[in-house]
C-alpha cells in the first residue's frame, strides 16, 4: 500500500499511527498519508495529530489500574478451584498492584460480588460461583476483562453453519436471539459463539459503542493550535453566542459544564465538544473547583463516562468506593481540575471566533 487517505478523524495519536501504519511497509521511505475533512475544526485536529505523530508525542491519559480485573480473577479462581476466599484472591495479585489497594480490599470485593449474585457464601470465608457464573465459566465466558467490540459470528453447533452475528459484549444469561429465533449458547471460542437452536431465546446483547475519548493532553494541543496559551481558556464572540475554547478533553469538558451549571445565574450551554463550548452569554470569570466538587461530579457523571473509559465489564460489580475512586483515577478528571484551578480566562470580544473553534 503506497498511500493512506483518512476519511474519519482518529481520536488519538495512537489511532492515527495505527491507521497510517498500513502504508509504506515495503519501502524504506516515509509513510504517505492524507485526509479529507468536512469542517475547519477537523482540519485543525488532523494537523495537530500529524504534527504530534511526527514529534513522537502520544498525548495519552496517564495509565491507571482498573480493579474490575479483580472481579474477573475471583470468578476464574472460583471456577478453577471450586471456591475462592479473600486470602486466595490476595495471593494471586502482584505486590505492586496490591500496594495500590486499600486494606481489606479482597473481602470487600467478594462481599460486593455476593450482593450482585455472582458468588454465594459457603462458610469459613469461602465463596462459590453462582449457578449462572459457574455455567459461564464452563463455556469460557469469564476469562477476559475487556469490553470487546465488533461483531462475532454465531455458529450452529449441529451443522457448522454461520447463522448470524452479534456484538461481543457483556453477555448475561445463556441465550441470544437472532431474527426472532432463540439460540442457546453452548461455548464461546476464538472462532465465534457455538449455539443450539431453541424455541425461545432472550435478547441479543449489544455492547455500547460510545464515543472515543479525547485526552486532556491532546485537547490542550488542539487549543494551543487554535491560539490558546498553555494556561489559558479563551472566550470570543460567535454570532449570537460566545465560544469558550477550553481544551479540557472528554473528561474535563463535562466537569466544566457541571461547574458552569452550579454558578449563580448560570449561562446556557448551546453546544459543546472536548475542545470548546458555545454559551448564550459571556463569562466574567471561571468557576472554582476543589476536591469535593470533583467527587460530586464523578458520582453524578460516572455512568455517562463509562462508555469511553474502558473500565471493563465487571466494573459495576465493585464496591461503591472502588467504583468512585477508579472513575476519578482513570478518567484523568483530576488533571483537568488542576488546570482549571489555575487557568486564566482570556476575553477577546473584539475578535470573532473562527469557524475552527466551533467544533
Amino acid at each position: 500500500m503506497d498511500y493512506v487517505l483518512l476519511c474519519d478523524l482518529p481520536p488519538s495519536v495512537d489511532s492515527l499511527r495505527q491507521r497510517i501504519g498500513r502504508g509504506g511497509r515495503r519501502s524504506l521511505g516515509d509513510q504517505r498519508a492524507g485526509y479529507v475533512v468536512e469542517t475547519a475544526g477537523e482540519d485543525v485536529a488532523f494537523r495537530v495529530l500529524f504534527r504530534l505523530a511526527r514529534e513522537g508525542k502520544l498525548c495519552r491519559e496517564p495509565y491507571a489500574f482498573r480493579p474490575s480485573v479483580l472481579v474477573q480473577q475471583a470468578l476464574v479462581l472460583g471456577g478453577a478451584e471450586s471456591h475462592v476466599s479473600a486470602s486466595r484472591l490476595s495471593e494471586v495479585v502482584p505486590a505492586e498492584i496490591e500496594r495500590l489497594l486499600p486494606a481489606g480490599w479482597a473481602a470487600e470485593i467478594l462481599e460486593a460480588m455476593a450482593d450482585k449474585g455472582l458468588v454465594e457464601q459457603a462458610g469459613a470465608g469461602r465463596y462459590v460461583l453462582s449457578e449462572a457464573m459457574d455455567r459461564a465459566y464452563r463455556i469460557g465466558k469469564l476469562h477476559g476483562n475487556l469490553d470487546p467490540e465488533g461483531d462475532v459470528p454465531v455458529i450452529d453447533r449441529a451443522t457448522g453453519d454461520l447463522v448470524g452475528h452479534v456484538a461481543r459484549g457483556e453477555q448475561r444469561g445463556d441465550r441470544i436471539q437472532l431474527g426472532g429465533s432463540g439460540r442457546e449458547v453452548v461455548a464461546v471460542t476464538a472462532d465465534g459463539v457455538m449455539t443450539d437452536a431453541v424455541a425461545q431465546g432472550g435478547p441479543a446483547h449489544f455492547a455500547p459503542r460510545g464515543h472515543p475519548a479525547v485526552s486532556f493532553a491532546l485537547a490542550r494541543e488542539i487549543a494551543r493550535e487554535l491560539g490558546a496559551a498553555p494556561n489559558e481558556i479563551v472566550q470570543r464572540a460567535a454570532g449570537e453566542g460566545f465560544v469558550l475554547l477550553h481544551g479540557l478533553g472528554s473528561a474535563g469538558a463535562p466537569l466544566l459544564r457541571y461547574l458552569l451549571r452550579g454558578m449563580p445565574d448560570p449561562p446556557r450551554i448551546l453546544a459543546h465538544s472536548p475542545v470548546s463550548m458555545i454559551l448564550d452569554r459571556a463569562l466574567e470569570w471561571l468557576p472554582g473547583v476543589d476536591s469535593s466538587t470533583v467527587d460530586a461530579f464523578v458520582q453524578r457523571a460516572g455512568a455517562r463516562m463509562r462508555g469511553f473509559l474502558a473500565l471493563g465489564p465487571w466494573h459495576g460489580c465493585l464496591p461503591r468506593e472502588f467504583k468512585r475512586s477508579t472513575m476519578r483515577r482513570v478518567s484523568g478528571v483530576d488533571q483537568a481540575a488542576e488546570f482549571l484551578s489555575a487557568a486564566v480566562l482570556k476575553i477577546e470580544m473584539e475578535t470573532p471566533a473562527p469557524p475552527a473553534w466551533i467544533a
